[in-house]
């Protein structure tokens, strides 16, 4: 039997926490998961002041390469900024990969207007919290990785998912049209209308999980 291994990338200023409900559920079902903390990340502001964005991209091929010495196949899922990492491992024969609302473009303002509209409360905390903890530095590297992204993709020849929610307020959901529109393999679009951008943290957990884990048992 097979080892199947899936590298899961968690988002900008996020830890493996946000992605948990899928690992846990790949786990269950006999994936060797591996979600790396990214550089910079989960030790308050001041590491954040000085991580580069190379540190990001040689932390992810570490953590690949590290999956790939036990396992016979590795699948690859970026959340958020994960999926600009991810597609730096274009060079590798990834068995499949899946891109979960990456942004290309960013901050939806007519999902942020509907939000507030709908729950005032709720989301001017939030929106007035987003900007607290991202240090300049941090901000600048991931606009370096976006730039630097952006060719990239038009290189990606692995099998690749795409799957963005509708209802994104940090990610315009145009961003995963963009992303298909590039990618030179076989390749697929879904876009769920619920989930927001912490997908993995709601409601919608459970059937994003499963459209990956369905994605990732046609392929093997």
């Amino acid at each position: 039997m097979k080892k199947k291994g899936v590298l899961i990338i968690h988002g900008f200023v996020g830890n493996p926490n946000e992605v948990s409900f899928l690992s846990e559920r790949l786990e269950k079902q006999g994936y060797f998961v591996s979600v790396p903390l990214l550089p910079g990340h989960g030790q308050g502001n001041k590491p954040l002041q000085k991580v580069k964005v190379i540190e990001w991209i040689n932390a992810v091929e570490k953590a690949y390469l590290e999956l790939k010495k036990s396992c016979d196949c590795v699948f690859v899922v970026g959340f958020s900024m994960g999926g600009l990492l991810a597609a730096h491992l274009w060079n590798y024969k990834i068995t499949g990969l899946v891109t979960v609302n990456t942004p290309v473009y960013y901050w939806n303002l007519k999902q942020m207007i509907f939000n507030l509209t709908s729950d005032y409360t709720k989301y001017s905390l939030k929106y007035l919290n987003s900007g607290k903890g991202k240090p300049l530095n941090a901000m600048t590297q991931f606009q370096k990785l976006l730039f630097f992204t952006i060719p990239v993709f038009k290189r990606l020849n692995c099998n690749t998912l795409v799957l963005q929610a509708a209802d994104d307020d940090t990610v315009v959901p145009k961003s995963s049209d963009f992303i298909f529109s590039r990618i030179t393999g076989e390749k697929h679009l879904i876009k769920l209308a619920k989930g927001g951008h912490q997908i993995f943290q709601s409601e919608r957990a459970q059937e994003a999980s499963l459209i990956i884990e369905r994605y990732f048992e046609n392929l093997s």
